[in-house]
């Protein structure tokens, strides 16, 4: 494996919460250019209510062109741990607080373009809590057992790939 120094980075944009760069790295005795999107990570939570069911979120996705079925996610905030984040966004997007947080794993979706690290929480033993979500948020809520997940999958009627890795973590458990 060839030793990699970045040589330099400078930013092209600032989002809300990310930031993309572009650098230049010494690969061995080759110079190349990349640009990755810098993110704080995300947290994804797998309600589980007491009937054994899961909820799931319906939301518009611009970059998916479409409405699409997925466990609850959001962003990790500045100084935020991401059992706090977790919590925070189960409260936000589910109406729920966990009694039970049980961290699954933790993965890069897309390593290729972004340094995003995502974080896949199972919550359990809930009670109802109320938090004010994003005024950008606009989604519906669904109670659907595992099998209809899976099948939904099957169908292409879910796509998220962290819904789907979450699915396959729940079939281990």
């Amino acid at each position: 494996m060839s030793k990699i120094k970045v040589l330099s980075r400078r930013v092209l944009m600032r989002l809300s919460s990310s930031v993309l760069v572009e650098c230049q790295l010494q690969v061995g005795h080759q110079k190349i250019t990349r640009k990755s999107i810098e993110h704080p990570g995300c947290v994804v939570i797998i309600p589980k209510l007491r009937s054994g069911r899961y909820l799931m979120v319906k939301q518009y996705r611009y970059a998916a062109r479409g409405w699409i079925w997925e466990f609850a996610a959001g962003g990790i905030e500045k100084g935020e741990t991401i059992q706090r984040a977790a919590r925070r966004e189960l409260a936000e997007e589910a109406g729920y607080a966990a009694r039970q947080l049980k961290k699954l794993i933790s993965f890069y979706p897309t390593p290729g373009i972004s340094e995003e690290k995502m974080h896949l929480f199972l919550a359990s033993d809930l009670k109802p809590a109320y938090a004010e979500k994003d005024e950008d948020e606009e989604f519906e809520l669904e109670e659907f057992s595992l099998n209809q997940i899976g099948r939904m999958i099957k169908s292409g009627e879910i796509q998220d790939a962290k819904t789907i890795i979450g699915y396959f973590l729940l079939k281990e458990l």
